[in-house]
């Protein structure tokens, strides 16, 4: 009772007025901002601080990064004469890596690379000849798992995380050929979830 604590009385009446403050402004209203009138067609994801975009560029099909304060892009993998990126790349939580889907000419299927963000190391993290396409969609808070999409050659799609560290790949769900066209970890979302138990703990993912 606020005889037991009478700071607590105290501290709910201003909680009461800060609401009744807030309710006064009104709701909120969603507001949209310009970030890049691009003159290139463009797949790109926003940083999860929301100060830089990766982008691939599909007139050159090259993988870039936008500093959204400064304005400036710059390639940070190019594309050849022998293989090239065409999905959205996604950027590190802690923006030293990129990860991004790539092709080779005479590969039977997609993978997914990494990159430091300058460009100046690139690895293949993971490759499967049965899957025609795939594309990268998130990282996990901690940067150790990269949640993907595959595409199968009967054209059904798959959930799948794939580690940082090692290349392995783990299916979450299979999907009908209409797939999904967003994906996420999201740890605390209402959205339909779908989940296996060893990662239930770790985080959950959405999808729509």
């Amino acid at each position: 009772s606020s005889d037991l604590f009478p700071d607590q009385g105290e501290l709910a009446g201003l909680a009461q007025k800060r609401l009744e403050a807030l309710a006064a402004d009104g709701p909120a209203v969603a507001t949209e901002r310009l970030v890049w009138a691009s003159r290139a067609p463009v797949a790109a994801f926003i940083s999860k601080d929301g100060a830089r975009l990766s982008f691939v560029n599909w007139m050159t099909y090259s993988v870039g990064l936008r500093d959204l304060v400064t304005g400036q892009s710059r390639v940070v993998v190019d594309a050849t004469r022998q293989g090239y990126s065409d999905a959205a790349p996604v950027l590190s939580p802690d923006g030293k890596r990129i990860v991004f889907n790539w092709y080779e000419n005479g590969w039977e299927g997609y993978g997914l690379r990494l990159a430091s963000n300058d460009g100046s190391e690139v690895e293949d993290l993971y490759r499967n000849d049965e899957v025609r396409w795939m594309a990268p969609f998130d990282w996990s808070t901690d940067g150790e798992l990269i949640l993907a999409l595959f595409e199968r050659r009967d054209r059904t799609q798959q959930i799948a995380v794939v580690s940082s560290r090692d290349g392995t790949a783990r299916i979450i769900k299979s999907l009908d050929w209409s797939g999904t066209s967003n994906m996420k970890f999201s740890p605390q979302s209402r959205r339909s979830e779908e989940h296996t138990s060893e990662l239930q703990s770790q985080f959950r993912i959405s999808y729509a």
